[in-house]
């Protein structure tokens, strides 16, 4: 298999299928050949205007086709993409902006203001060009779309490029911190996408749509489609025009994190509509419930497929594809293609099967390290591996089972608790919906539980229920001690639970 970049990709499917449909978004359908000359027309724009290999182009862009026409015109002149979320303000902004300075920003008109504000302050409104996309409106300080588009060349620019070259910061979902962006090279990227389409079984007749923001792991949105010259479609992660997309295009495969696609479930019972031709269910961003697994067979007769992946794996290094009728809580899969995992316990020797320890990750999907952050590669990378900070345990069938993230583990009174087995007690309550755990401080037990539920609809429940249904399921110590009944769980945008938005609740209830 020769590694080539995605850009490569797009270059021979408009050559070799150029009418062929590469992207679909509303009524919108574009094929190889257009999408590839549009792509070339920025790109030589990017040069014309003083953009050079290695800087930043921020795409503060929406699921919209100039996402991916600047995600693959910076790859084509060497620039290095960076994703910025369009509902982001200024606090949020700036962190990046002395990360990453850019030379360009491409900007959706509803977030325009506010990165006009950003660079304002920082003193940078006259460094840097801004190019502003499907706005209607005109104004003096920026430049339209498509006055750059159709005053360029849409012959491909002569700059050669190498695997081993950043071709974005993918940047991480910010649960341990602030976000950090991951260095991805065009490799990582071919590695990861074939990994993601040997795995899933994907072929050019797929037709993809992932559900994830545009802002999170944006070359998953089209990577794999343009792998393989398929289609992919665009939409926005509202459940109206998610279910629209996949009926109005024959949508075969799907990718989204699974608080949406219980949505997607209670979405489709509530209007009693009929379900298309859903063939992969691809469900990421946080653990997968056992539970949602059996019932979205049951609803569609679709297959749902668990995976684990990271920022810094450039995505899934572990699926579910092949699985047991009734998978335990927190099953993760099988190691995906052209990654390596290993389990190292406490003393970083390797776990035994049944042992919980730490997931390590090696191969070439794995990124770089992260930008301008010495300190946290070298916590966190170790000759090509990647220290995931998740505590896993690998059965005897090399399958691997989620336990807790390392700073989640809770510890009462000297013995480990691990998140995941108190919520998956807790949710086999018949009147409960959601749930999370979160250690609280104690001053002679070190921690004790603190379980934050969400009642089914129309429910009530005592406390006193709640601790004697667990009794009988977890042993004394892993027993919550604190209670709190909420309307919802607070979740990032990758779907994953906010706990330290749990823990700082916990703190401002005492």
């Amino acid at each position: 298999m020769r590694p080539h970049s995605i850009t490569e990709a797009l270059e021979n499917w408009a050559k070799v299928n150029p009418s062929n449909i590469a992207l679909a978004w509303n009524k919108e359908r574009w094929s190889y050949h257009y999408l590839n000359q549009q792509v070339n027309r920025l790109a030589n724009a990017f040069g014309n205007s003083g953009n050079v290999k290695s800087k930043f182009v921020w795409g503060c862009i929406g699921k919209t086709p100039e996402l991916i026409v600047t995600f693959l015109a910076a790859a084509k002149v060497g620039l290095v993409y960076v994703p910025v979320n369009p509902k982001h303000g200024p606090e949020d902004l700036a962190p990046i902006l002395h990360s990453a300075r850019p030379s360009c920003v491409i900007a959706a008109s509803e977030c325009l203001e506010t990165v006009l504000f950003t660079l304002k302050s920082e003193g940078l409104t006259n460094e840097v060009s801004i190019i502003e996309c499907s706005s209607k409106r005109q104004s003096t300080k920026k430049t339209g779309w498509h006055d750059i588009i159709s005053g360029a060349r849409s012959s491909r620019p002569n700059v050669s490029i190498q695997l081993s070259e950043p071709i974005y910061l993918n940047y991480t979902s910010g649960t341990t911190g602030l976000p950090k962006g991951a260095i991805t090279t065009h490799e990582n990227i071919f590695w990861n996408s074939m990994s993601a389409i040997n795995v899933l079984k994907l072929s050019r007749s797929d037709i993809h749509l992932c559900a994830f923001p545009a802002h999170i792991h944006p070359h998953e949105i089209f990577s794999r489609s343009l792998y393989l010259g398929g289609s992919v479609v665009l939409a926005e992660p509202e459940m109206d025009q998610i279910w629209k997309a996949i009926n109005d295009n024959n949508v075969t495969c799907m990718m989204a994190n699974p608080s949406l696609y219980v949505l997607f479930d209670q979405h489709v019972k509530r209007r009693k509509k009929e379900f298309g031709g859903l063939r992969v269910a691809e469900s990421g961003g946080s653990i997968t419930p056992s539970a949602l697994i059996k019932t979205f067979k049951h609803s569609f007769d679709s297959h749902m497929v668990p995976v684990w992946g990271s920022t810094e794996t450039t995505g899934i290094a572990i699926a579910a594809y092949d699985y047991p009728e009734d998978p335990k809580e927190g099953f993760l899969g099988n190691a995906c293609p052209f990654y390596d995992l290993t389990v190292i316990n406490d003393r970083k020797d390797p776990a035994k099967p049944g042992e919980v320890g730490q997931l390590v990750v090696r191969g070439p999907g794995v990124t770089q390290g992260y930008f301008g952050a010495p300190a946290e590669n070298e916590r966190k990378f170790y000759h090509g591996s990647y220290l995931t900070g998740d505590l896993v345990v690998r059965d005897t069938d090399n399958r691997f089972y989620f336990q807790s993230r390392i700073n989640d583990m809770i510890k009462v009174a000297g013995l480990k608790v691990y998140p995941k087995e108190v919520e998956a007690v807790l949710i086999l309550h018949p009147k409960i919906s959601d749930v999370a755990v979160i250690g609280k401080p104690n001053g002679v037990r070190g921690e004790e539980i603190h379980a934050f539920i969400v009642l089914k609809k129309g429910e009530k429940l005592k406390v006193i229920d709640v601790i004697q249904f667990c009794r009988t399921k977890l042993e004394d110590y892993k027993l919550p001690r604190h209670f709190s009944f909420v309307a919802s769980l607070p979740r990032n945008q990758s779907g994953k639970v906010d706990r330290a938005e749990l823990r700082r609740r916990a703190t401002i209830n005492d």
